[in-house]
C-alpha cells in the first residue's frame, strides 16, 4: 500500500474507534460498539486496542460468542492459554445447550491438563463433562486415571455416585456404584460408607459382586454372623455348582472355626 492508502486506513480505524466510544458511552449501545471494534479487528487482527476492547465487552457478556469466534484463533496461535481459558469459562456461563456445554467442558479440561498444568482443575472439568455424558467410557477412563494421579479421590467418588443416581440403565448404574464404593473402601478407607453403598445395590439388585464386597468387609471386621448371612445369600444367587460347592465349604469352615457350630459344620 502507498503512504496515502495507509493514512486512509488509519483514519478509517480511528473513525471506528470514535464511533464505538460514542455508541457505548453516550448512546448506551454496546452492540454498535462491538460492530465498530469488529471492523477494526477485521482491518488489523493484531490491533491491541481493538483486542482489549473486545475482551472488555466479552467480560460484560456483549456478543460473547461472536467475540470468542474472533479472538480464540489468535489466542491459540500465540499460546495465550490463560486468556483462552477465561474466554471459555465466560462462554460456559451463558451456554445452555448440552452438546455445546459438553464441548466447552472437554476443551477446558484438556486446556488445564495439556497447556496450563492445572491437573486438579482438569479433574473438576472432566467430572462436570462426565455428569453431562455418563455413557462415555473413554472420558470416564481419563477422569479416573487423572483423579488417581492427582489424588482427587473425593471428587471422583462424588461424581460417580452422583451420576449413578440419575442413570436409567441398570447395568451402568451398578457399575458406577461399584466404582464409587471401591474408592471409598480402598482409597478413602471408609468401609462403613462403602458397606452402605453395597447394601443399597442389593436393595435394588441381586448383585453377586456386592455380596462378595460385603463378605470382604465383614470378614475384615471379624463380624462372623454377617459373613454367614452373606455366604448364604451368595449361595442363593450363584449360577454354577462349582461356586456353590466352594461357598458351602467356606460356610462349613466358618461354622467350625469362628461360630463354634459343629453340628452345622
Amino acid at each position: 500500500e502507498t503512504r496515502k492508502d495507509l493514512a486512509a486506513d488509519d483514519e478509517r480505524i480511528q473513525l471506528f474507534f470514535r464511533l464505538a466510544d460514542v455508541a457505548e458511552h453516550r448512546l448506551g449501545n454496546t452492540d454498535t460498539a462491538f460492530r465498530s471494534y469488529q471492523e477494526v479487528f477485521y482491518a488489523e487482527p493484531d490491533n491491541a486496542e481493538a483486542i482489549e476492547q473486545l475482551e472488555r465487552l466479552a467480560q460484560q457478556g456483549v456478543q460473547l460468542h461472536e467475540i470468542a469466534a474472533l479472538l480464540e484463533p489468535g489466542y491459540v496461535e500465540r499460546g495465550h492459554w490463560e486468556k483462552l481459558y477465561n474466554l471459555l469459562t465466560l462462554r460456559l456461563d451463558v451456554t445452555d445447550d448440552s452438546v455445546d456445554r459438553l464441548d466447552l467442558l472437554r476443551r477446558l479440561a484438556d486446556l488445564c491438563l495439556e497447556k496450563l498444568d492445572r491437573r486438579q482443575e482438569a479433574v473438576r472439568w472432566y467430572g462436570e463433562a462426565f455428569r453431562l455424558d455418563p455413557g462415555d467410557d473413554m472420558m470416564l477412563s481419563r477422569f479416573e486415571e487423572l483423579a488417581a494421579e492427582t489424588g482427587e479421590w473425593t471428587e471422583l467418588k462424588s461424581v460417580l455416585l452422583g451420576v449413578a443416581v440419575g442413570v436409567e440403565d441398570a447395568e451402568r448404574k451398578v457399575l458406577l456404584w461399584h466404582r464409587g464404593a471401591k474408592i471409598i473402601e480402598e482409597q478413602l478407607v471408609d468401609p462403613d460408607q462403602a458397606e452402605t453403598i453395597y447394601r443399597h445395590i442389593l436393595n435394588e439388585f441381586e448383585d453377586p459382586d456386592a455380596l462378595k464386597a460385603l463378605d470382604r468387609i465383614y470378614t475384615s471386621r471379624s463380624d462372623w454372623p454377617s459373613v454367614e448371612a452373606s455366604i448364604l445369600r451368595q449361595i442363593d444367587v450363584a449360577e454354577f455348582d462349582d461356586d456353590k460347592i466352594t461357598l458351602w465349604l467356606r460356610l462349613g469352615d466358618l461354622y467350625r472355626d469362628k461360630l463354634d457350630q459343629w453340628d452345622d459344620a
